[in-house]
């Protein structure tokens, strides 16, 4: 009986193969129904089969990965990966089902022999494992960039494991494995996404704190600032608007449509000293900034911060963090300005070196012969517009010379004056030189720059300390 029902089912299950290309006409949900019903078929034949070689079992168990890969494929209305998990499963199934109608041959060796796997197959497959690892990588560079948190070592196992599962020509493991990287890279997008939203509602709730507290300063000033009871009204309602709103775009909005223009009158005038000290202090870090190392990274973003914080209401710990802001600065700059006077006299040295090793024994000059040289010298540097410009720019930062840049100025001059007087051996040194110089001229420049804005906020801040006087008066 049972041999009746083992030859029927073959019967069945050949039958299926054999008329699977009229079946590819009709539906992928019909391969789906087929296959699941063999799959039915084929379970109740092992459970009620004694000593069941373990080669079937396994070869059971892979036209079931199969079965469940073409349902996944039906769903992504895929037919030809549909196509081929169907065929690949209906071939298990049937290979299963002459092992326990012919349990006297041996099922492993007839299983054992996988089909060969063209080059082009692999190649394609190989390119979808690369794409999909330095798809992975970007999202690894988005994400540090962001300082995101998110857990890669799931996708980085996934592609390990399909490399491996190609290698060994395993191209079932490999498409299931494909089927998890789909959903882990999308995990990993869905994080990345939510922790977007969160900075930018972190960055927009720190934007309306600042606009609300400038408000409740000019609401506390109602009186000296000669508000109405309709701009105060106005400013309650916009108020409110602000603390309800956590999109950065309504904010600029709601923002523009109140014409909002704090100026320094608006702002406390306890606050006034601290703000003028942190703008101060400000300018000095960004001054700093394009000299920052590893070594004062740390402390510059920490006083960064600092920075934010007093740019709020002030408390009583302002001026302590004040003191202490200021200490950090003073630090800073002190380091910068050593490393710069390390890296000016490293260079110095290294001109000085070549030019004393390339050096020519000075020949005897009569004295007319010398003043030709130094006319031809001079002839010869009217000739070199850079050196022009360079000596201009020199003389526009005279002025504003003090002991800070003193020391940097002078040796801007005596490489101008070496260039000069032809004081270079070589094309290499003149280069070399002339790069030098043009940095100590551009980094003066910069430095004269940020002392006149300074002293044109001070000039600003004391104008307006003047007429708020004059109005008290």
């Amino acid at each position: 009986m049972k041999q009746t029902q083992m030859a029927a089912l073959i019967a069945v299950v050949a039958t299926l193969i054999v008329g699977v290309p009229s079946i590819f006409a009709d539906t992928l949900d019909s391969l789906v129904t087929i296959a699941t019903k063999a799959q039915a078929q084929v379970q109740f034949q092992l459970q009620r089969a004694q000593n069941v070689p373990d080669d079937l079992k396994s070869l059971f168990e892979q036209g079931s990965n199969e079965t469940d890969m073409l349902i996944s494929s039906a769903k992504q209305g895929d037919v030809a990966q549909a196509k081929q998990h169907f065929l690949s499963a209906m071939k298990a199934f049937k290979q299963v089902s002459v092992g326990l109608s012919s349990p006297q041959e041996n099922t492993s060796q007839k299983t054992a022999i996988a089909p060969p796997v063209s080059q082009s197959t692999l190649n394609s497959y190989r390119d979808s494992i690369d794409r999909t690892e330095k798809y992975a990588s970007m999202l690894k560079d988005l994400v540090a960039k962001n300082n995101f948190t998110v857990d890669f070592s799931r996708v980085d196992k996934l592609v390990e494991n399909a490399r491996s599962s190609l290698a060994a020509n395993d191209i079932p493991s490999v498409d299931k494995i494909f089927v998890d990287l789909k959903s882990a890279l999308t995990d990993i997008q869905n994080a990345i996404k939510e922790q977007t939203i969160q900075n930018q509602n972190d960055r927009a709730k720190s934007f309306a704190n600042d606009y609300i507290a400038k408000i409740n300063a000019m609401l506390l000033r109602a009186d000296q600032l000669g508000l109405s009871e309709d701009d105060i009204a106005k400013l309650n309602k916009a108020k409110e608007e602000i603390a309800s709103t956590t999109d950065p775009n309504m904010l600029i909005v709601i923002i523009k449509h109140y014409s909002f223009n704090f100026t320094a009158s608006d702002v406390p005038v306890q606050n006034q000293s601290v703000l003028e000290n942190v703008s101060k202090l400000d300018a000095r870090l960004t001054a700093i900034e394009p000299y920052t190392d590893d070594t004062i990274k740390p402390r510059f973003e920490e006083a960064k911060q600092i920075i934010s914080q007093l740019r709020g209401a002030t408390s009583d710990d302002s001026m302590k963090q004040l003191d202490s802001l200021e200490s950090m600065v003073s630090n800073m700059e002190e380091y910068v300005q050593s490393k710069q006077k390390e890296t000016q006299s490293a260079q110095t040295r290294e001109l000085t070196v070549k030019s004393e090793e390339q050096k020519p024994a000075e020949p005897q000059i009569k004295p007319e012969e010398n003043q030709q040289e130094a006319k031809n010298a001079e002839a010869k540097n009217q000739q070199n517009p850079q050196l022009s410009r360079l000596e201009a720019r020199l003389a526009g930062i005279e002025p504003f010379v003090d002991d800070s840049i003193k020391p940097r100025y002078e040796t801007a001059q005596s490489l101008l004056l070496k260039l000069k007087n032809q004081g270079t051996t070589s094309k290499g040194e003149y280069d070399m030189t002339m790069r030098v110089l043009n940095f100590l001229v551009d980094d003066l420049e910069k430095k004269v720059k940020l002392m006149q804005e300074h002293e044109k906020n001070a000039s600003k801040n004391d104008a307006s300390q003047n007429k708020n006087s004059d109005k008290k008066r």
